[in-house]
């Protein structure tokens, strides 16, 4: 292996990168009793918040894509 294939390879630069094409964000505000219910809701379906809430949109977004016009 030749001096140059030794390269550090600087992962957190890789990740950021990745995720600047890959990830958007997105922000919501509610009230703290309703972060709350939501967290609770995540923990007994066995997810992160941040997954519960992805996924329960999603689902919505497909019941109504597929929804006959």
């Amino acid at each position: 292996m030749n001096e140059k294939s030794k390269a550090h390879f600087n992962q957190t630069k890789y990740i950021t990168e990745w995720k600047k094409q890959n990830v958007a964000r997105v922000i919501v505000e509610v009230r703290p009793e309703e972060k709350e219910a939501w967290k609770r809701a995540a923990d007994k379906a066995g997810k992160s918040l941040q997954r519960f809430v992805t996924d329960t949109v999603n689902e919505k977004v497909n019941e109504i894509e597929t929804e006959a016009d």
